[in-house]
């Protein structure tokens, strides 16, 4: 039993992970680990957090960014770096998107990206 038998007052992770739970409220983008092709979602609404997976917060534009991570070029990038895994699905770990360049990116906004 967890806890020892006593109650966790711990509200609805309790049975869970706290890890990260102040960074991933409020607009991001929201990344599956594995994936058959790019899918990058934005979410805009700021009281949600999410349980697994990957976010990208970013004070910029991020209809545009999700744009960018959903291209070809992100594609073809994951498609060479990325690791295999069965029936064709890719990994779209933190290393490897981290890595990925975005050639319209101006450096002094690098610091306003990150990813959870």
């Amino acid at each position: 039993m967890r806890d020892k038998g006593k109650k966790n007052p711990v509200a609805w992770y309790a049975f869970g992970r706290s890890q990260g739970l102040d960074n991933t409220w409020g607009k991001k983008i929201l990344v599956s680990p594995l994936s058959l092709y790019p899918n990058f979602i934005v979410w805009e609404k700021e009281e949600y957090t999410f349980y697994a997976g990957y976010c990208i917060k970013f004070d910029g534009d991020l209809q545009w960014l999700s744009k960018q991570l959903n291209s070809e070029d992100m594609e073809f990038y994951i498609k060479h770096v990325g690791r295999d895994y069965q029936n064709g699905y890719k990994s779209y770990a933190k290393s490897f998107i981290y890595n990925f360049g975005i050639v319209e990116y101006k450096n002094e906004e690098y610091d306003n990206l990150t990813l959870f």
